[in-house]
């Protein structure tokens, strides 16, 4: 999807970010699928990090994707992805 490449080419070459990162419940299993398929690496599991609207969480998985294995990613899905929300602008996950 090129809505995706273009979002994470602002991120790395216009605000010259080195890393981008996502933070997602354990037990947010889709989440953690969808956002590997975009080339995302997990590097950490926090445990015990925060409280959810649930109850205290087991921990959060941090995902990153760096700006110099990004441009090396070939074969990366874009099937489920970013999208821009047309009633408020504001990129969301699905």
């Amino acid at each position: 999807m090129q809505l995706v490449k273009d979002f994470f080419r602002l991120l790395f070459y216009n605000l010259n970010l080195r890393r981008v990162e996502f933070k997602i419940d354990v037990h947010n299993l889709k989440s953690q699928k969808a956002i590997e398929k975009i080339g995302a690496v997990k590097e950490i599991l926090l445990r015990n990090y925060n409280i959810q609207s649930y109850g205290a969480s087991k921990g959060i998985c941090v995902y990153i994707i760096l700006k110099e294995e990004w441009g090396k990613q070939s074969n990366l899905s874009f099937q489920t992805a970013f999208f821009k929300d047309p009633k408020t602008g504001i990129f969301l996950y699905l």
